[in-house]
């Protein structure tokens, strides 16, 4: 059997593939036990096995995408956060992304772009106006996200 030259770049996709699959598992372990949840308690609430659910937090098999979901919504974080897309288990549902967009359409209505904007003493241009204002799209995402968290922990 004969190896191309890009035979390297499989064995990388599979070193970060485990990678992936060890964060995994770890999370699910961590909010599992987060919750105070027991590998018994938390299969009757999704009504599966302990035995499956070990051999995910074991790294011995991969949930498919429809299990994988079922567990971001049962733990509340994005499906992101468990395969290690990102740290921040809190997202945003799609009413809290409605009412981000609304309160930055309320703040976009009373900005509009004018000559005579200035930063600092500057005069700004029309980019520098629309980088400033996508800018703010981030702090109410942010902020929206710190008040989910909030009420989350309550």
């Amino acid at each position: 059997m004969q190896f191309g030259t890009s035979w390297y770049k499989y064995v990388i996709i599979l070193i970060k593939a485990g990678e992936i699959m060890e964060i995994f598992s770890n999370r699910l372990k961590s909010l599992r036990k987060e919750k105070g949840l027991t590998l018994e308690e938390m299969a009757k609430d999704l009504g599966t096995t302990k035995v499956t659910l070990s051999r995910y937090e074991n790294g011995v098999r991969e949930p498919k995408v429809e299990t994988l979901i079922t567990l971001a919504n049962y733990f509340n974080v994005s499906t992101d956060y468990l395969f290690a897309r990102t740290d921040n288990k809190t997202f945003l549902s799609t009413k809290d992304m409605t009412d981000v967009k609304k309160a930055i359409d309320e703040v976009l209505s009373s900005f509009e772009y004018s000559d005579d904007l200035m930063f600092d003493g500057e005069p700004i241009n029309k980019n520098e106006f629309y980088s400033f204002l996508q800018s703010l799209e981030v702090v109410f995402n942010v902020a929206k996200k710190k008040q989910v968290e909030k009420l989350k922990n309550k």
